[in-house]
């Protein structure tokens, strides 16, 4: 058991409460996960588990705008911070955190905390831009005097953001886990109609990727959801025996819910794509145990994602696009690649022939997770504590 204080600061796509529980199951029983009042609530811990141990190692910091920086704010977090070993942040926390000079050992970002924050873009508001000019400096400053960065794979638009800022520490590369698998099941009403949909189908995708293809003001943000319905209209038109028994499950989350159930219906789709709220990651996961396959998205090559994890971790076969070639010299993990609606069709035909390896792709693939990115990530960890405490 290591009697270090470790606190994590910043909860975005609950990236760090996941990474609070696999501390704990580390040994590190003085972990504490402080999350911003300024987060999406969904991303609230308490949305992302039904084990309510957990709950008691995390707090909610009332920072109101985390932009704004003022005295209070800074008195505050030194307050909050001033006895901890070993600091790990996230998102705009780094920003907070320099001003309230407080050391912060490890940065793991989710990504807009890198390309986007540290670079405001001018407004008419000039109180506002000003406001923005001010905090974007701190979190530029803060990523620049950091020794430590960690992201999972090398996007080139996070590595020129880094190149931008000028970071000169070392760069690792095990990121964060991003899922805790929780062997308890829980029964829901969501599981329920999940479990009424498999009865009825063979194959179910589940889909829980925002809704964002068609006006994507961020190119790098097209999930490419339109690809996955246009294949299994193709796989239907193909083989309609087969078509009839596979079923899409997707979220309304996103900008482009209602162009997507418009396009569902020109495709003749309809009966086959459920859709259902978006709701919290303790129920959605339920669900997703109960699914065949799980698809992330099909146009920007991102080598981790939370679909990605979230699939991999619960053993599940994952169907998204990857540049095999971008990403070469990275330890792969099984799955099954698509990026345009033929190859969609493919793989759905592949789950029909062969139903066996299917399942052994998700098992293999939780297999990587476990056995080799979660290593690594205890790996860079304890080794950064060990030298810097």
């Amino acid at each position: 058991m290591s009697l270090k204080k470790i606190a994590l600061v910043g909860n975005m796509n609950n990236n760090f409460f996941v990474l609070l529980r696999y501390l704990i199951s580390w040994g590190y029983n003085n972990s504490h996960l402080y999350y911003l009042s300024s987060e999406p609530s969904h991303f609230s811990p308490e949305n992302d588990t039904y084990n309510k141990d957990f709950l008691k190692k995390t707090s909610k910091i009332q920072v109101g705008d985390v932009t704004i920086l003022n005295n209070n704010k800074r008195k505050k977090i030194q307050l909050l911070l001033k006895n901890y070993d070993f600091i790990i942040c996230s998102g705009p926390s780094m920003g907070l955190l320099h001003f309230s000079s407080i050391k912060i050992d490890l940065f793991i970002p989710y990504g807009s905390d890198l390309y986007d924050l540290p670079f405001p873009k001018f407004t008419k508001n000039v109180y506002y831009y000003i406001r923005k000019l001010h905090f974007s400096r701190h979190q530029r400053l803060a990523i620049k005097k950091i020794k430590y960065i960690s992201i999972a794979d090398e996007p080139q638009h996070l590595m020129i953001a880094l190149e931008t800022i000028g970071f000169k520490g070392e760069l690792l590369k095990s990121g964060v886990p991003m899922m805790y698998p929780e062997k308890e099941s829980y029964s829901s009403t969501f599981s329920d109609e999940v479990k009424q949909i498999k009865n009825n189908y063979k194959c179910v995708l589940f889909h829980q990727s925002r809704e964002n293809w068609h006006d994507c003001k961020d190119p790098k943000a097209n999930k490419g959801n339109n690809i996955l319905y246009e294949g299994l209209s193709k796989f239907i038109s193909s083989h309609p025996i087969l078509g009839e028994s596979v079923a899409i499950i997707s979220l309304e989350y996103g900008n482009d819910v209602e162009k997507s159930k418009k396009l569902i219906k020109k495709l003749g789709i309809k009966n086959n794509v459920f859709w259902f709220p978006k709701m919290k990651r303790r129920d959605l996961l339920q669900g997703l145990k109960i699914s065949d396959i799980i698809a992330g998205q099909f146009v920007v090559s991102y080598f981790t994602y939370g679909a990605v994890f979230e699939a991999l971790a619960n053993s599940k076969p994952l169907l998204h696009y990857l540049d095999k070639e971008k990403y070469k010299n990275f330890t792969p993990y099984p799955f099954l690649n698509a990026s345009n609606p033929d190859e969609i069709s493919d793989n759905l035909l592949m789950f029909f022939k062969d139903e066996a390896k299917m399942v052994k792709i998700g098992n293999e693939g939780g297999k990587w997770y476990s056995e080799f990115f979660i290593s690594n990530v205890k790996k860079d960890i304890e080794k950064i504590i060990k030298k810097e405490c």
